[in-house]
């Protein structure tokens, strides 16, 4: 068993792990065209309740985050544009 089975080994020197490897990630690639196709028939999507559904189930809560972070936030956010 292998990398080609996707073992990952640890590379020692000295009885001290020193590196990994590891399969590489396959690439997964979908036409445009597909997806085009496949959500040609989906139902429009509700802007608001997609804000709302997102703020239920994260909170927004500026006590929350990190000061820095913050700062950052309160000096780029444009007055009356939504959270969402």
């Amino acid at each position: 068993m292998g990398l080609d089975e996707g073992r990952t080994f640890i590379v020692m020197r000295n009885s001290v792990p020193v590196g990994e490897l590891r399969p590489l990630r396959r690439k997964r690639f979908v036409d445009a065209q597909d997806v085009h196709e496949i959500f040609a028939a989906a139902p429009p999507v509700d802007w608001t309740r997609f804000c709302d559904d997102l703020d239920d189930g994260a909170s927004q809560d500026i006590v929350a985050m990190s000061g820095d972070f913050v700062a950052g936030l309160l000096r780029t956010q444009k007055p009356g544009v939504s959270r969402c």
